[in-house]
């Protein structure tokens, strides 16, 4: 192969070389090599014109000599002191923005790995808090069905009847206590009663009570008939005043006034007896419908 080839191929080969991952001051040093390769082969150019007639030599001389111009050129400038600092200077100006840029990388994921690890012993805290709570809610709901299960063991006892039996004892119970309430107004069937005597104490007194005032308005009536009305007016009118007062203090003068027999009557005892009469009869039908009837029964039939 000729010289100027060789170096044609040289310098193909040189220009394709992937040189990025080495640092420019060492890209530098190579070019620095292989241009002292470049002016080696110019210079074996050269040598070959001498092995040629004149008139070939005289054409392509000049050539060589340009070529060997800018091989001279590209070899001084390569080696040039001044290239060789500028390189080392932006080296190190390369490596200080690297080992900034690296700096600022490290110290940004320094606080990345700071702030993941906070969060990550944060979520870790809570989930620890979770399984506690969880462990705990399993422990209560656990106690909750144990408890369950011993209330329903006592409940039902232990051939699970026991249930059946005290249900219907406690109805019994409150049955016998309302029925027992309910017969210290009525009495019990075919009986009287405390109150139902009252009762019957109070109309006899009452109807005593108007026939003695009939009666002796009776004698006064008569008494004042027999008697002569010019003589005794005067006196009978004050005596029938007098039994009028002490009548009104009994019946009252007025049906709706506060001392009257029949409206005490009606306000102290009658209304307040119905009020009692009808809540008992509220119970009796709650219990009626608790042990299966239609609360149809009356009261004696308890």
């Amino acid at each position: 192969m000729r010289p100027l080839e060789e170096l044609k191929e040289t310098l193909s080969g040189h220009v394709n070389a992937y040189m990025e991952d080495e640092t420019i001051v060492d890209q530098l040093d190579n070019w620095q090599g292989f241009s002292g390769d470049y002016v080696g082969k110019v210079l074996d150019s050269e040598l070959a014109l001498n092995e040629i007639d004149d008139n070939l030599n005289k054409k392509i001389v000049s050539k060589i000599e340009l070529i060997k111009t800018a091989v001279d050129n590209f070899e001084a400038t390569v080696k040039d002191e001044n290239v060789t600092s500028c390189v080392e200077e932006l080296n190190k100006n390369f490596i200080k923005h690297r080992r900034e840029v690296d700096e600022c990388i490290g110290t940004g994921i320094d606080g990345v790995e700071r702030a993941l690890n906070a969060d990550f012993a944060n979520i870790e805290s809570r989930i620890k808090d979770l399984r506690n709570t969880k462990r705990e809610k399993i422990e209560s709901i656990k106690a909750a069905v144990q408890l369950a299960k011993d209330s329903a063991q006592k409940l039902l006892g232990e051939d699970g009847t026991q249930f059946h039996k005290d249900y219907t004892e406690n109805i019994l119970k409150r049955f016998n206590e309302i029925k027992e309430a309910v017969e210290k107004f009525t009495g019990k069937k075919g009986e009287s009663s405390t109150l139902i005597d009252s009762f019957d104490t109070l109309d006899s007194e009452v109807k005593g009570l108007e026939d003695k005032v009939r009666h002796g308005l009776q004698e006064l009536k008569d008494a004042i008939n027999g008697l002569d009305t010019a003589t005794v007016a005067k006196d009978a009118l004050a005596q029938l005043q007098v039994a009028k007062e002490k009548l009104e203090k009994v019946t009252g003068s007025d049906k709706n006034a506060e001392g009257n027999l029949e409206k005490l009557f009606e306000d102290n005892i009658k209304n307040k007896l119905e009020t009692e009469v009808r809540k008992i009869g509220k119970e009796i039908k709650k219990l009626c419908k608790a042990v299966g009837e239609n609360g149809k029964e009356t009261v004696n039939d308890f």
